[in-house]
């Protein structure tokens, strides 16, 4: 783990890279597992939020809630 790299993530995730850096982190990527595991995280945070703002329910909430229904769980 390169922790000079680490520390460019919420960069990345921004588009506030140039190129280079864009490319270095891309390769950084391949080869730290804590940085891959975070992005996903922060994406799919990012993922949720922007959907809340749009008034979209959370994704696969429908398919639980329908799901809970028809097995008699309730909510």
């Amino acid at each position: 783990m390169n922790e000079e790299l680490c520390q460019e993530i919420v960069h990345y995730l921004r588009n506030q890279l140039d190129e280079k850096e864009r490319i270095t982190f891309k390769k950084h990527l391949n080869h730290c597992a804590t940085c891959s595991e975070e992005i996903k995280v922060l994406q799919g945070k990012g993922e949720a939020d922007e959907s809340r703002e749009k008034g979209a329910p959370p994704s696969g909430m429908k398919k639980r809630v329908f799901h809970s229904i028809h097995n008699g769980q309730g909510l």
